[in-house]
């Protein structure tokens, strides 16, 4: 099945000024776009999912290849690996990288040096002080950290005529872990072209709950339709509790909840049309992959949900 990239807004830059305005103002929710290549690869996998690709390329004063006595050579942050091969100034002034292998070494280091201007790296920084073990990030499952309401929100109802599902899980809890697991194999994996989304927000709630074990807890739902989120302070539990109609102040977790095409998130987390959970003493029914997964049938087709609460 071909996935494509999913859905973001694209915003192009003609100055630095307005670059780092833009990244200011969408920091943690964009990427910079600049050879694309790497980015959209990531993106088409749903390893990166930002909300805004900020278009750097057309910017002039990351172009090119300069020289002066004082500053020595300077390489604009777009400047291509060719750029640098046929340049008459490096090889003017730094002519020793073309002889014999120096030229492949300082072709590479080029690169490392550069890096990939589609990283978060502002224009024109390098991102070569980034440690080895950053790089070995890459094909880890992506997760943002939710700062406030909106940082779901806006993915939410990005997704609209969808169907939606969205959970809060512990990452230590084992419970969450197997029916998170579940969701996976019994419906998401059995199900590769239905139209749905989902979203995992990722708890502290537990002692156990820390950001380190989010790599192992995201590969139990592993799917490209899947979002990830990080929530150590916990800024939507009122109104979670809100959602689901639980008059108790707790720390509600372990809950899975659906919703269809037509809601739309507004002011507060609006109420799913349909949950199950195992949350003692939580409203609706118990967790069960098979009755979950008839439900989500339901919203697929068109259907309403049955109601969670006799």
């Amino acid at each position: 099945m071909l996935i494509g990239l999913p859905e973001f807004d694209y915003l192009a830059c003609d100055t630095l000024e307005q670059a780092f305005d833009l990244i200011s103002r969408y920091a943690g929710i964009s990427k910079i776009l600049a050879g694309g290549t790497d980015l959209f690869v990531k993106m088409k996998h749903r390893r990166l999912m930002p909300q805004y690709l900020i278009d750097i390329k057309k910017i002039p004063e990351l172009k090119g290849i300069h020289y002066d006595e004082q500053r020595g050579l300077r390489l604009g942050a777009l400047t291509s690996v060719e750029e640098i091969k046929n340049s008459t100034l490096i090889r003017k002034h730094v002519s020793l990288l073309w002889s014999g292998p120096f030229l492949v070494v300082s072709l590479l280091l080029a690169l490392c040096a550069m890096g990939s201007a589609d990283s978060q790296a502002p224009p024109g920084e390098s991102n070569s002080s980034k440690s080895a073990s950053d790089a070995s990030q890459n094909d880890r499952p992506e997760y943002r950290l939710l700062e406030n309401r909106l940082t779901l929100r806006e993915p939410f109802n990005k997704a609209k005529d969808k169907v939606r599902i969205v959970s809060f899980l512990s990452p230590s809890c084992q419970r969450c872990l197997k029916n998170a697991g579940q969701l996976q194999r019994e419906f998401l994996a059995k199900n590769p072209e239905a139209d749905l989304a989902v979203f995992v927000v990722w708890l502290k709630v537990l002692q156990n709950d820390e950001e380190f074990t989010l790599d192992e807890a995201m590969q139990k739902i592993s799917d490209a339709r899947v979002q990830h989120f990080w929530d150590p302070e916990r800024v939507l539990n009122a109104q979670l509790l809100d959602a689901v109609m639980f008059d108790v102040q707790v720390r509600l977790y372990d809950i899975f909840m659906l919703y269809d095409g037509s809601v739309q998130w507004e002011k507060r987390l609006p109420r799913p049309g349909y949950w199950m959970h195992e949350y003692k003493g939580a409203p609706g029914p118990w967790w069960d992959i098979g009755a979950f997964a008839k439900e989500i049938d339901k919203g697929l087709q068109g259907e309403p949900f049955s109601s969670p609460i006799n």
